[in-house]
């Protein structure tokens, strides 16, 4: 997108930083940028969000080796790629509906004993379809980003603090 970061913090941001007075917006905005860089930084911005809460995971020491995609915004193959290349890792697209309230199911038969682990309860429910292969060259420039958008949140703390009750 240019150079343009969108920080999709509209109601507070979560991990790593829980913050519910941090703020939403874009920056980095010129007279060069159109709606598809705005809309892209958009996507980006979310995506960089959701590789902080796997950073967090890839923390504690639990692997990940490849990226589960499902719902709504996946139907788009540009948001898969945006997806899979900003955290550098391949994908899978899921077959399945509403990835929350089957979630919640699966864990819910594996607590009363109908499944007897999430292994068994995901390789019983959830369809796999296609491979999303991640692109090094937009991994490589995703990854120079990232540590830009990792500075966003302490940079701009104190003014989301300044002056508020």
């Amino acid at each position: 997108s240019d150079g343009l970061f969108f920080m999709p913090w509209l109601a507070g941001t979560g991990t790593p930083h829980p913050d519910a007075r941090a703020r939403g917006g874009w920056l980095g905005l010129t007279l060069q940028h159109g709606k598809r860089h705005m809309v892209r930084s958009l996507m980006e911005g979310v995506a960089f969000d959701l590789r902080q809460a796997l950073d967090c995971i890839h923390g504690i020491g639990l692997p990940v080796t490849e990226i589960r995609l499902g719902e709504g915004g996946v139907r788009s193959k540009l948001w898969r790629q945006i997806l899979v290349d900003v955290f550098g890792q391949e994908g899978r697209l899921m077959e399945l509906g509403d990835a929350s309230a089957i979630g919640a199911a699966l864990i819910a038969g594996v607590g009363v004993g109908i499944f007897k682990d999430f292994e068994e309860a995901c390789s019983r429910t959830v369809q796999l379809t296609d491979h999303v292969c991640h692109r090094p060259d937009s991994v490589t420039l995703y990854d120079a980003y990232y540590q830009h958008y990792c500075a966003l949140y302490p940079t701009l703390k104190p003014w989301f603090h300044q002056g508020k009750a």
